[in-house]
């Protein structure tokens, strides 16, 4: 097949694809009261963006950029989303402003951005637009995209939850900062990750995981 075939076929497979996501859509809104939130508190308040997009949505990460504290709250949770139906992903943050005038938290927002795969203006973009690959080739990129990290469940287990079972694990947060982000355990099972300055440990991210698992 020539290029300038590939080219014609994708314009026409481009023009039938109406499920995908075709352009980069931010959002940001009121969330909350001004007051510290467990990631499960700040999931529900950028959930409701995400799956306005696609119902399917999947978590993909989660992180507390801004550190977290004693009780397993944080002033900011960093999200990651999949959205299968309209091959794109979701960077969502709920964040506290903080206000000098009053030294006051005044109030949370919820910001996100989605972004189609593969990424506007990148090279498979261009491979299509040029009729080097054909356009259905990158729903087929998008399957190994979506396999390259695991889905995580969701409910999963609060971060106050977590805290507590890190400490059984020798991080203790009123001894020491925890860091707190998802990942995955040697089995490959989601686990909430723990640091601090030497030292890291993990639990489980599922709800319904054992309690004694790494």
């Amino acid at each position: 097949m020539s290029d300038a075939i590939r080219r014609l076929v994708n314009r026409v497979d481009r023009l039938f694809d109406r499920r995908s996501l075709h352009a980069v859509v931010e959002m940001e809104r009121s969330a909350g009261a001004p007051v510290t939130a467990t990631a499960h508190e700040a999931f529900e308040r950028v959930a409701p963006s995400t799956r306005r997009l696609d119902r399917t949505f999947r978590l993909k990460h989660v992180s507390a950029p801004a550190g977290i504290g004693v009780d397993g709250r944080s002033a900011c949770w960093s999200f990651l989303f999949d959205l299968p139906r309209r091959r794109a992903q979701v960077s969502a943050d709920w964040t506290l402003v903080w206000d000098e005038a009053s030294d006051a938290w005044s109030r949370a927002i919820a910001a996100s951005i989605a972004r189609p795969f593969p990424p506007l203006g990148g090279l498979v973009r261009r491979q299509v637009e040029e009729g080097r690959i054909l356009y259905r080739q990158m729903a087929s990129q998008w399957l190994d995209e979506r396999a390259r990290t695991p889905d995580l469940p969701v409910p999963f287990v609060d971060s106050d939850r977590a805290l507590e079972a890190l400490a059984t694990r020798g991080l203790d947060a009123s001894e020491a900062e925890v860091q707190l982000a998802t990942g995955v355990d040697d089995a490959g099972e989601p686990v909430w990750i723990g640091t601090t300055r030497d030292r890291e440990a993990s639990v489980p991210f599922a709800a319904d995981a054992p309690r004694s698992a790494a």
